[in-house]
């Protein structure tokens, strides 16, 4: 759990817990991105290209809310 904010943390363990695992990033009060990881919350069980587009998404928010060009590299280790 990463955060500057006790309600958008807190937010966070919510919907990951509604979600079983995963990886949920909050911005301005709501969730703005999430992977749900459900297999021990380590993997997706959904199919692969669902898993690997929501992965993507959740690889790019954080530069997309600064308005960065590039992503960061993935911090995100999976198998699907």
């Amino acid at each position: 759990m990463l955060g500057v904010d006790d309600g958008a943390m807190a937010a966070c363990v919510t919907r990951l817990g509604e979600i079983g695992g995963g990886v949920v990033i909050v911005d301005g009060g709501g969730v703005v991105a999430e992977l749900p990881l459900p297999i021990a919350g380590l993997m997706g069980a959904r199919p692969r290209p669902e898993v690997y587009e929501r992965r993507t998404r959740v690889d790019q928010m954080p530069c997309a809310r600064r308005g960065a060009l590039t992503a960061r590299p993935s911090s995100i280790v999976f198998t699907s």
